[in-house]
């Protein structure tokens, strides 16, 4: 009886293992399309910046460093 408990034991780690795995995988997707947002933003701001630093401009900067923050937060 043990030994079937342990194999469920061990069929149950595997399939986390699996599902975090999987997580992993899609939150690194999802954090890649975010900083491919973020590159377009920024490039965008730089842009925006040599021709006249606006209040416009300085919130966007304002708003993508919050979302940087945020992404890298959520990748420690």
């Amino acid at each position: 009886m043990a030994q079937l408990q342990i194999k469920k034991a061990l069929d149950e780690l595997t399939t986390l293992r699996d599902e975090v795995r999987v997580k992993l995988h899609l939150a690194g997707m999802d954090a890649k399309q975010n900083l491919s947002w973020l590159d377009d933003q920024i490039a965008e701001l730089e842009k925006s910046s040599e021709r006249a630093l606006t209040d416009a401009t300085r919130d966007a900067i304002t708003k993508s460093i919050k979302k940087l923050e945020a992404l890298k937060s959520s990748l420690a």
